[in-house]
C-alpha cells in the first residue's frame, strides 16, 4: 500500500510517483510512519540513504541503510540512536566496513554485527594466531 506522511493509506495511487519512496514493513508500519519520517526529518544525511524501514513488534523500527546496513533504533529514543549513529559513521567511516548490521537501542553501548566474510576472515586469523 501506498500511505501519505501520516500513515494514511492511499486509495488512489496511479497519481504518485513511484521513484524514492521508503519502503515501509511490519506491524503497525502505517501508524507509526509519520514519528519516522519526522525524526529522520533531523537527519538529512542519514534520511537520503534510507532505502527501507521495518516496524519491529509494533515498538520500535529498524531502518535500512542504501538496502545493505541494518541500523536498529531505540524504541525509546530513535534520535539519540540516529545521532550515535551519525557520529560513528562520520568518525570511522563505516561505509568502508564490512559491517551489516549495528545495533544502536541501548544508550551506553553499541554492537556491530559482520558480513558473513567478515565474520569468516576474522575466524580463521583467531585460530590462526591461537
Amino acid at each position: 500500500y501506498l500511505v501519505d506522511d501520516q500513515g494514511k493509506v492511499l486509495d488512489n495511487i496511479s497519481d504518485y510517483p513511484r521513484g524514492g519512496l521508503l519502503v515501509l514493513t511490519g506491524e503497525g508500519a502505517p501508524k507509526k510512519a509519520s514519528t519516522l519520517i519526522d525524526v529522520l526529518a533531523d537527519f538529512p544525511d542519514i534520511a537520503k540513504k534510507v532505502t527501507g524501514a521495518i516496524c519491529i513488534s509494533n515498538r520500535r523500527w529498524d531502518i535500512l541503510i542504501d538496502h545493505k546496513l541494518r541500523l536498529k533504533l531505540s524504541e525509546f529514543d530513535m534520535k539519540g540512536s540516529l545521532e550515535s549513529f551519525s557520529k560513528l559513521a562520520q568518525a570511522h567511516k563505516l561505509e568502508d566496513k564490512e559491517i551489516v548490521g549495528i545495533d544502536l537501542r541501548f544508550k551506553d553501548r553499541v554492537y556491530f554485527q559482520l558480513s558473513p566474510e567478515a565474520l569468516e576472515r576474522k575466524k580463521k586469523i583467531l585460530e590462526k594466531n591461537a
